[in-house]
């Protein structure tokens, strides 16, 4: 069951940086959120971009991500496929799914293959606080 969304406490114990992987298939998108999230808080590192679910399957091996923002609608494996894979692969990555179409029937499936958080594209600006908040939750 997804949980309602708090404003993270960035006096939250956290050591390091928050490795995170952006995946969408369009480029503003990812830049966007590299923007919004490194500028949000500096623990926030983004790792790596891919352009699909294949790609974010080979830099998920490569960079070993803490948190992931996925997309669901992308050509070749979509977000909720992508996550479907990765937990069947023992990864316990925090996975966010972005989505500009945020249904309840997508929101169901996600939930179902271990998605931590679905967010409308609409509520992108909330991306960041939840990438602080699922990285300071035990795995």
């Amino acid at each position: 069951m997804f949980m309602m969304l708090a404003e993270p406490s960035l006096d939250a114990p956290m050591t390091g940086t928050i490795r995170t992987l952006i995946v969408d298939d369009e480029p503003d998108i990812r830049l966007l959120l590299r923007v919004m999230v490194e500028l949000f808080d500096p623990r926030v590192r983004v790792i790596g971009e891919a352009g699909n679910g294949e790609e974010a399957l080979a830099r998920v091996e490569e960079f070993d991500p803490e948190v992931i923002v996925l997309d669901q609608r992308m050509p070749g494996l979509g977000g909720i496929d992508t996550a479907a894979r990765l937990r069947h692969a023992g990864s316990h990555t925090r996975i966010i799914l972005c989505t500009a179409d945020l249904t309840v029937d997508i929101r169901d499936r996600a939930e179902q293959v271990g998605v931590d958080t679905c967010l409308s594209k609409i509520d992108i600006d909330r991306v960041p606080a939840e990438i602080i908040r699922l990285s300071t939750l035990d795995p």
